[in-house]
């Protein structure tokens, strides 16, 4: 997730063309996608330190989790910025082919 942050703030900055949409393009929409792909990341991440946790412990007393919440929500919050990021980049083509725009 942190990867494609980092991808989404170069190549949506990249798509500055001089006369770029000051309100809603994708030079605007780069660096708060960017960073709230980074901030999932770092859920993410933690999720999974949370989760070597408690497998850690129920290896202790003899048994394993086979699934838990934490697997649940990082589907949930990939599924959600993919569908974000999205919408999102469709809305942005649309305004620039409403607007006449390459």
């Amino acid at each position: 997730m942190s990867m494609i942050g980092v991808t989404i703030a170069q190549l949506f900055r990249l798509q500055n063309s001089g006369s770029h949409d000051p309100e809603f393009g994708y030079f605007v929409l780069g660096v708060p996608l960017s960073v709230i792909f980074i901030v999932a990341s770092i859920i993410i991440t933690t999720c999974g330190g949370w989760r070597f946790y408690r497998q850690q412990n129920a290896l202790t007393r003899g048994k394993i989790h086979a699934a838990g919440y934490e697997v649940y929500i990082v589907g949930l919050v990939v599924a959600l910025l993919s569908f974000t990021l999205f919408v999102l980049t469709v809305a942005v083509m649309i305004r620039k082919d409403v607007k006449g725009e390459n």
